[in-house]
């Protein structure tokens, strides 16, 4: 049974392990009359804590892994959420710009605007003096 599997796939693997015990005992309990019908490992083990050192490891590597994805995701979102922000600020920079080109435009019309309607108002001025003077 041993040399069949390695500690490692004992601990991994305990459908084939489970699987082979009975290929392995069924023969031997038989000639004494018992069949297995059914039986469950509940617990693989050893004395100097290998294959719960094992564990450790395949738990540490996960939990490195989770926290790498973790990082990750986070500097992602970090990268999205700053090139959101800048075009935030493009968006807005640009916003403000043509509300101050628009402005200085609605001014600069209105001033010429304002020397027409002056200029108009200085000619009618004077046809109404030339007119009492006339």
């Amino acid at each position: 049974m041993s040399r069949t599997l390695t500690v490692e796939e004992v601990y991994k693997d305990r459908d084939q392990f489970a699987a082979l015990v009975r290929e392995v005992a069924s023969p031997d309990v038989g000639r004494m009359g018992i069949e297995i019908l059914s039986f469950t490992i509940k617990d693989v083990y050893d004395e100097v804590q290998y294959l719960a050192s094992l564990g450790k490891s395949q738990t540490a590597a996960v939990k490195r892994d989770a926290d790498i994805g973790v990082a990750q995701a986070n500097r992602d979102a970090g990268i999205r959420e700053a090139e959101c922000e800048k075009s935030a600020m493009d968006i807005k920079y640009n916003t403000d710009t043509k509300i101050e080109d628009n402005s200085r435009m609605y001014k600069l019309q209105k001033a010429l605007f304002d020397k027409e309607i002056n200029t108009a108002f200085k000619i009618v001025l004077m046809q109404i003096t030339s007119v009492k003077n006339g």
